[in-house]
């Protein structure tokens, strides 16, 4: 039996704004994004989980932005997980003064449709983010679409993702809230062994705010069950 259980604008919503055109012409630069992501289930209904990503930008010649992130999940009923947590970000900027960023964050992932063999995916994220170079707290909200479908018998998947980040500025800043950015990503999961891993595909980066820009990623991204 089929199952959906996003509401229908919600997702006419994001498959609207990561459609080509719905940012202007942008800068870019090809980049190279790296994660590795553990979890491990306490008990029958807790979940722990934690990754670390770095990408290599400008033209991937440059380690400027890496990420530690740690979260705690609660599993409910029909695959949905109610959890949060916190992370560290790390970004050099050329010419400018490293940036230290912490966030906090609450989410939930959840099952939205089956369709024979092809699966579709949510995640809902809120964050609370505070910068090393200003005292205010900054809000972002992160809404992510996957779709799956099997492409072989031991495990190997193709991978559609979009996300939307709408993001909302202390109003000291002057800026205007909104469309922070959209991540649209395609690739293969690739299993390794029972307990590990590899995603890997191209992600396509568009910001919407402050200096607009396009980046073009190769994401290699592994996954280990403890």
């Amino acid at each position: 039996m089929n199952r959906i259980c996003l509401p229908a604008a919600a997702c006419r919503v994001l498959l609207a704004v990561s459609l080509p055109g719905a940012a202007p012409a942008l800068a870019d630069d090809s980049q190279l994004w790296v994660s590795h992501a553990l979890s491990k289930d306490v008990g029958d209904r807790m979940v722990a989980q934690f990754d670390m990503n770095g990408r290599m930008m400008d033209d991937m010649s440059r380690l400027r932005h890496v990420q530690l992130r740690g979260a705690l999940g609660w599993k409910r009923k029909n695959g949905l997980i109610l959890g949060g947590g916190y992370s560290y970000v790390r970004l050099r900027r050329a010419g400018q003064p490293t940036q230290h960023e912490n966030r906090i964050f609450q989410q939930a992932t959840y099952s939205i449709a089956r369709i024979g063999r092809l699966s579709i995916d949510g995640r809902t994220r809120l964050e609370q983010r505070f910068f090393s170079d200003g005292d205010d707290m900054v809000l972002r909200l992160r809404q992510q679409m996957k779709l799956s479908v099997p492409i072989a018998d031991k495990g190997a998947k193709f991978l559609l993702s979009s996300e939307v980040h709408l993001q909302r500025y202390p109003a000291d800043q002057g800026a205007e809230p909104g469309f922070n950015q959209t991540r649209t990503s395609v690739g293969v999961l690739l299993p390794i062994n029972k307990a590990n891993r590899v995603e890997i595909g191209y992600l396509n980066q568009a910001i919407h705010q402050g200096n607009p820009r396009m980046n073009h990623a190769l994401s290699i991204g592994f996954a280990t069950t403890l």
